[in-house]
């Protein structure tokens, strides 16, 4: 058994030799850590602790910002995977489907969309209501964690957890097929 790899299968990289994955994982971690400086920098530090570990959604004030920090980053985790893949992963089994896509999938029968068509793309609100769904998913982890425990530190923690094994999975999940692809295959099994 030879594997072959061709330059099709090799990302395509920048000028300055990046690949894309690499770029987004280098922005995103360059921006956070602005934003943090940031808020640190134009903020006495005591203030910016007090805001993002105050007692938020549980007895006091309402909403902090370590809660919606916490919410924000569930929402992403269970975006892209769902505790059940979580645990899957550890035992080496990885899923083409995001939980997402069910929710996309879902929302575009009730919209009365074509979703069992081989082109089909999810317009932009479905979409962002599936977006909204997630977000939702996440404020109510985020209220557990702080009735739970009585603080947003754990939301934020358990959620940047989670958003790594999301990132580690999606790194490893196996390649979706396109439009094209999917066509192709459709009339090599009807021809079979």
């Amino acid at each position: 058994i030879s594997l072959k790899v061709s330059a099709e299968d090799s990302p395509e990289k920048n000028a300055f030799g990046l690949t894309k994955a690499e770029v987004v994982a280098l922005s995103g971690a360059a921006i956070s850590t602005a934003l943090i400086g940031a808020a640190i920098f134009l903020y006495d530090t005591d203030f910016v602790q007090e805001t993002l570990y105050a007692d938020g959604l549980g007895y006091n004030d309402g909403l902090s910002l370590g809660d919606a920090t916490g919410a924000l980053l569930w929402g992403i985790s269970l975006y892209f995977v769902s505790p059940l893949q979580t645990l899957l992963l550890f035992l080496g089994k990885t899923d083409t489907d995001r939980p997402s896509d069910a929710v996309i999938t879902a929302v575009g029968k009730v919209a009365g969309l074509p979703v069992d068509a081989a082109d089909y793309e999810a317009p932009l609100p479905v979409r962002l209501s599936a977006g909204a769904f997630f977000l939702g998913a996440g404020v109510i982890v985020a209220s557990f964690f702080d009735w739970a425990f009585g603080e947003s530190t754990w939301a934020i923690s358990t959620g940047l957890g989670s958003c790594l094994i999301a990132a580690v999975y999606e790194l490893g999940r196996p390649k979706r097929l396109t439009v094209e692809e999917q066509m192709e295959l459709d009339v090599q099994w009807s021809d079979f």
